[in-house]
């Protein structure tokens, strides 16, 4: 993947200037927000566990599930499907996205309300990824076992935890709600 153009690194820039603005703002306001992530995985045939579609934003330290915020009036899975394709240029039907549940945190002053989909990538190859360079710098399977041993989004790490103190480690419908705060 390259960097992308000087124009890009003016946009990275502006973000990252801007975020902690927002930040303190998020602070004072308190405001709720709702998002949609998506967990996509595949299981390469050389491999004996799944693999994980995890990106790296420009204006955040971490790593997180392709997500974002859901507009106004925005269904959850509507939100999921739209953001899949802006960081990473996939497009999927909706039927694929099996629910993968509802994590509810506080994070940067803002009351979090995350739904999770999920998505299993039959075949095990990767789908090529574009990234815009901007919002998203880097994007990747990652093996599901390294992925708790990574600086890991919030919302992230609290639905891969939960699914493995369950024992989820399916893409079968799930209907469990976590709660919790993290900042």
């Amino acid at each position: 993947m390259t960097t992308g153009s000087w124009t890009d690194a003016l946009f990275r820039a502006a973000i990252r200037l801007g975020y902690p603005f927002a930040r303190v703002w998020w602070h004072l306001r308190r405001p709720s927000i709702q998002g949609a992530h998506v967990i996509l995985r595949t299981r390469p045939p050389d491999l004996s566990e799944d693999q994980i579609l995890v990106v790296r934003n420009s204006y955040k330290p971490g790593i997180s599930a392709p997500c974002g915020r859901l507009k106004r009036g925005e269904r959850p899975i509507d939100g999921a499907l739209r953001e899949l394709f802006e960081e990473v240029g996939i497009r999927l039907e909706p039927e694929r996205l099996l629910d993968g549940g509802q994590i509810f945190l506080i994070q940067d002053g803002r009351r979090d309300h995350s739904h999770f989909f999920e998505c299993r990538l039959e075949g095990g190859k990767h789908p090529t990824l574009k990234i815009d360079h901007r919002e998203v710098v880097w994007a990747g399977f990652v093996r599901e076992s390294k992925l708790l041993g990574l600086n890991l989004t919030p919302p992230l790490r609290r639905y891969l935890e939960g699914s493995e103190s369950a024992g989820r480690r399916t893409t079968s419908p799930r209907a469990n709600t976590h709660s919790g705060s993290a900042n």
